[in-house]
């Protein structure tokens, strides 16, 4: 009579148990569907654990990114405040004295792993159990269970942050690119005095070039081109601020030297001297057949005339660094008639092939004459010149923006 009474009794803590276990469950899974935050759900597990089952002491060991610690409660042990590589081996649930019996994991009872297929999300170490010494199985069903709602949880939001942060990235593209596009002349001079022809390769979506060529009036026209230190959307910001400067400054017919101090004053100003931009700037004058340049640190663009070439490297240095640039020289040179200007950034002489051979300004020289001297005029410099780098490089990725500007001088 006795164990009868005995086994209602323990049957009726049992399903009381259950009821309690179920109960938690549904608790967690509301307060998933309610979208609570991750540390209102840490907040539960662990009272659930500590009425549930009795677990003063719990360390969380999340991998987003990387592994990191991102919960605990209770008293912690230094040894614990990184992850133990031996974990990695263990797949289900077991008893810390099975891994490690050492004095450093003495108030440690349990050790949670949580996996999805065969990726670690988490472990979860469990402290002792001021309830029971020995778990049950059904225990220990409930205590994976519950670990495994809220880790899976935790997850669905790193990953719904992560796929948003993604979303927000690829609009800041978008933007980006736009911007991008805009510093880029959608049309250049063609007439009976100069031809401009150009291309524009980005070694990502984003790059910090920038090439334009603005009239100034009937006369004179500017030409300059720019590289930007850095890449992606603030790289194109930066030189979008320069592109908006130039077009304001050379309606005002600035000499250059005045020009390229106000640009580089401005460029500091916005960047507190943290990027710098090399900058070549020329303004043409048809009638004179002068040509008056400034370089501040960019490459120097190569003058071609009758087959011989001269780098424009008068000027200064780079824009930005300081708020004030000490010294500035131009020069001023008479442009025979059917002349030649090359103007590139620095991706260009940066190429590499698959031998490891770097394209040279020897190598580049070289080709530019070769083909300027080539009498088929239909297909545009660029093509040709396009035509020559991916021969170079053959199956070597481009390693950095190019930006390359003709100008034909008739």
């Amino acid at each position: 009579m006795s164990s009868d009474i005995g086994n209602k009794l323990a049957n009726k803590e049992l399903l009381q148990r259950r009821q309690m276990e179920l109960d938690s469950l549904l608790e967690v899974i509301k307060a998933i569907s309610t979208n609570e935050s991750e540390e209102h759900l840490y907040k539960m597990y662990a009272f659930i654990l500590r009425a549930e089952v009795g677990f003063d002491t719990i360390t969380v060991f999340y991998k987003s990114d990387q592994w990191e610690k991102t919960f605990s409660m209770g008293e912690q042990q230094d040894g614990l405040l990184i992850l133990d590589e031996r974990w990695l081996d263990y797949k289900d649930i077991i008893h810390i004295s099975d891994i490690d019996n050492t004095e450093a994991y003495s108030f440690m009872e349990l050790l949670v792993p949580v996996y999805h297929k065969a990726e670690a999300l988490a472990f979860v170490l469990l402290g002792r159990s001021k309830i029971d010494k020995l778990f049950h199985d059904e225990q220990l069903r409930f205590i994976k269970t519950l670990t495994y709602i809220i880790i899976i949880a935790i997850e669905n939001k790193y990953l719904f942050k992560r796929q948003l942060a993604q979303e927000r990235f690829k609009q800041e593209i978008a933007m980006a690119e736009k911007v991008q596009s805009m510093l880029i002349p959608k049309k250049l001079p063609n007439n009976r005095e100069m031809l401009f022809d150009a291309f524009y390769i980005p070694h990502y979506n984003i790059s910090g070039d920038y090439y334009d060529v603005i009239a100034i009036n009937e006369a004179e026209t500017l030409v300059c081109i720019a590289d930007v230190s850095g890449k992606g959307i603030g790289a194109a910001m930066i030189m979008s601020n320069l592109q908006a400067m130039m077009h304001v400054y050379a309606k005002e017919n600035l000499p250059l030297t005045e020009l390229v101090q106000k640009l580089n004053r401005h460029i500091f100003d916005i960047t507190d001297g943290e990027a710098y931009i090399t900058l070549f700037v020329a303004v043409y004058n048809a009638e004179s057949r002068s040509l008056h340049y400034l370089n501040a640190g960019h490459y120097p663009p190569l003058l071609i005339v009758h087959n011989r070439v001269k780098e424009l490297t008068q000027g200064c240095y780079m824009l930005g660094s300081f708020k004030q640039i000490e010294k500035i020289d131009s020069e001023i040179i008479s442009i025979s008639e059917n002349s030649h200007l090359l103007l590139f950034t620095d991706g260009l002489t940066d190429l590499t092939n698959e031998n490891g051979e770097i394209l040279s300004e020897e190598l580049l020289r070289k080709y530019v004459l070769k083909i300027l001297s080539n009498e088929n005029r239909e297909v545009p410099f660029s093509q040709k010149l396009l035509k020559y780098l991916y021969t170079f490089k053959g199956n070597e990725p481009f390693t950095d923006d190019i930006s390359v500007l003709y100008w034909h001088i008739f």
